[in-house]
């Protein structure tokens, strides 16, 4: 997925950092074709796909955190054109759906069906 980014300007991989420097997560935003998976065709819509944190550093904080700033983030450093975030998140994922809602992203009623199963479609006014 990396070097998928490096080679697309309209992919931006996102790394989150701790306060001593040291990688805790990252994920992608996606201001290009990514959104249309999910039948968004407006040009002002950003996906957010691939958020991880590492084992190690989750139920810290960092996925809200990361989150809760991300609209200032895109603003200020991607485009100040964009309106809305999407995302999808596997129904299962109890744990992630909570993290999403309490950072502001609300389900609509799309869904997809993702390799693992059912997807959530969730979205967030910025």
């Amino acid at each position: 997925m990396v070097e998928r980014c490096k080679m697309d300007s309209e992919k931006f991989q996102i790394v989150i950092l701790n306060d001593e420097n040291k990688l805790v997560g990252c994920f992608i935003l996606d201001i290009g074709l990514g959104p249309r998976q999910y039948g968004f065709l407006d040009g002002d819509v950003a996906l957010l796909r691939a958020f991880s944190i590492d084992d190690r550093f989750r139920r810290q904080g960092y996925a809200s955190t990361a989150l809760d700033k991300l609209s200032n983030f895109v603003h200020q450093y991607i485009s100040n054109n964009l309106s809305r975030i999407v995302l999808a998140v596997n129904e299962e994922n109890i744990a992630a759906q909570k993290t999403y809602e309490k950072s502001g992203f609300k389900k609509t009623l799309q869904t997809s069906e993702g390799k693992l199963g059912l997807l959530f479609i969730m979205e967030k006014e910025i």
